[in-house]
């Protein structure tokens, strides 16, 4: 991975942390591990369109390592 990479990946989860829920500005909205995998999916796909989200989704969710 190059520092690109890391500096994309830095904003996601920047993005997801200090996006606070409509209804209560005290809360931050509770963004689950799929939503995750979806918005790097989305970043890699934008810079390698030849990734296959599918198998990253499939990566990220096996049970055990398998």
């Amino acid at each position: 991975m190059s520092r690109k990479d890391y500096i994309k990946i830095a904003e996601v989860l920047n993005l997801m942390y200090n996006t606070k829920d409509d209804d209560r500005e005290d809360m931050y909205c509770h963004f689950t591990l799929e939503d995750l995998i979806d918005v790097l999916s989305r970043i890699f796909k934008h810079d390698n369109e030849r990734f296959d989200g599918k198998r990253f989704y499939n990566a990220c969710t096996e049970k055990g390592g398998e």
